[in-house]
């Protein structure tokens, strides 16, 4: 939630994420451990040609890939869906053949959250009420 507050205050605002990882194939009763990181594909529309400038001036977090993931524990990717139409699809194509099978071959499921700052309240209640 700290990442996906970190994208709202740099702009990106009513766009959604794919989320995926270990976590949902139950990988802590299957293998033993504890997931590693959780797998994150932003897709949005940029507003205007100079939204990505804009955000990796204000936010240059965004722009290290390493940084995001040891700070957030998040492999993290971005997909402008207003970039090119034939990129949209083939990252599309990429990330649904990652993302819908484990590495045995079995298939799986992802998520998809819409990033809206006004569930968040409720959700950050929700998980403070928690033992």
């Amino acid at each position: 939630m700290r990442f996906q507050q970190l994208l709202i205050d740099a702009g990106f605002a009513n766009t959604f994420q794919w989320i995926d990882g270990s976590f949902l194939e139950d990988v802590e009763a299957r293998e033993g451990r504890a997931p590693a990181d959780i797998d994150v594909v932003t897709f949005f529309v940029s507003p205007d040609a100079a939204f990505t400038a804009r955000v990796l001036s204000a936010q240059p977090i965004l722009a290290d890939h390493g940084r995001v993931k040891t700070q957030f524990l998040i492999d993290h990717y971005f997909v402008d869906l207003s970039y090119n139409p034939i990129f949209t699809v083939e990252s599309v194509r990429y990330w649904t053949g990652l993302f819908s099978h484990r590495r045995d071959g079995i298939w799986k499921g992802m998520l998809r959250i819409d990033l809206n700052p006004t569930d968040y309240t409720a959700a950050r209640d929700f998980l403070r009420s928690l033992p």
